[in-house]
């Protein structure tokens, strides 16, 4: 794991001294960055937000039991009132 993170470490200079070379200004670096950040962003939200996707469809599932619970007393209700 640490020679991962030791590779990763060092194509990440090598890479930022090439783009050091190709563009003065930073730029490149920004927009990277800029895109990078998008992306985390999203994920980030995406992740937050499936929970509760997952909590509301748990909700929906339990309310239609409880719709068909309710039916189903109401119509044994009715059935001992019309006899």
């Amino acid at each position: 794991m640490s020679k991962l993170i030791c590779s990763i470490f060092k194509f990440r200079s090598r890479f930022s001294s090439y783009l050091d070379r190709i563009d003065t200004t930073g730029r490149i670096k920004e927009l990277i960055g800029f895109v990078l950040f998008g992306l985390l962003y999203f994920a980030f939200c995406y992740l937050y937000t499936l929970s509760l996707y997952r909590y509301d469809e748990t909700l929906d599932q339990l309310s239609l039991k409880n719709k068909k619970q309710a039916w189903a007393l109401y119509e044994e209700y009715n059935s001992g009132i019309s006899k």
